[in-house]
């Protein structure tokens, strides 16, 4: 039997996740509308076992909840917090609050995904209903004609959306991923 290595060391890493980041930063929410607590990389995606991302995504709603209950503590007042798993890079993850002005802004850089999408194995049996949203990068029409038929024709079909922007030019939503969220309006 293969002897695998450093998965110790990693469920222990997440355990001190949890504990740096029971409680976002008032002050930082305050002063710039938003905190995040985005997590640490690994290099080999491709390697991570499937009970790993699991302990992971136990550790973020650890973190989540923590949030939650400081933010209603606190009788903080028009607040959204969200997190964010994603299906291709769990490590590019995040816990966000956003306060204000901020919280339209931050809604509309995600947009929900149509038609039955299914979780990953990992995510199944969490007791949480995860709703899958697509990330998306904007393209304009002149950015796309500068790409050779080929990657045009594999941009555009992953387009989410194409809507008109304020110069009446067509913007492209192109999907980039698939994130997997949790949201409360405070």
């Amino acid at each position: 039997m293969k002897k695998v290595r450093g998965w110790k060391r990693r469920v222990k890493r997440l355990k001190n996740l949890v504990k740096e980041n029971e409680m976002f930063d008032l002050n930082i929410l305050k002063d710039y509308g938003a905190d995040y607590m985005k997590t640490f990389n690994f290099h080999d995606i491709e390697k991570i076992p499937e009970w790993y991302k699991k302990e992971f995504t136990l550790s973020l709603l650890k973190i989540y909840d923590s949030w939650k209950e400081c933010a209603t503590k606190t009788k903080l007042t028009n607040c959204h917090l969200r997190l964010h798993i994603h299906e291709d890079n769990i490590f590019d993850s995040q816990i966000m609050i956003i306060n204000g002005d901020l919280v339209s802004e931050y809604k509309s850089r995600i947009k929900r995904c149509d038609g039955d999408i299914v979780e990953p194995l990992w995510l199944l049996n969490q007791n949480r209903n995860f709703t899958p949203y697509y990330t998306y990068s904007v393209w304009l029409e002149e950015e796309l004609d500068t790409l050779s038929s080929s990657e045009k024709d594999i941009m555009l079909s992953n387009v989410v959306e194409i809507r008109k922007d304020g110069l009446n030019e067509k913007e492209y939503l192109i999907k980039d991923g698939i994130v997997w969220c949790i949201e409360s309006d405070i």
